[in-house]
């Protein structure tokens, strides 16, 4: 498992779409490198770990919550 928490701050620096799981149907748009998310959750389904993602510049402003395998993407913690 990660070094990730929850409210962890990160900026992605690769994404892999076909390894995020369940989006949020409020999403302006799919995950995308160089975006800035907090991190609401981490679990595991089964024995697959996900990072629960966020990416909401301004609270009340979404652009994207996505459920992400955790081998699914790279980041950098800011």
């Amino acid at each position: 498992m990660s070094s990730l928490v929850k409210g962890s701050r990160i900026q992605l620096i690769k994404v892999n779409l076909e390894r995020v799981g369940q989006r949020d149907w409020m999403n302006e748009r799919e995950p995308g490198v160089g975006d800035v998310a907090v991190v609401e959750e981490v679990f595991v389904v089964g024995t697959v770990p996900f990072v629960r993602l966020v990416c909401e510049p301004e609270a009340g402003f979404l652009v994207w919550r996505a459920d992400v395998r955790e081998d699914g993407f790279e980041y950098v913690k800011m």
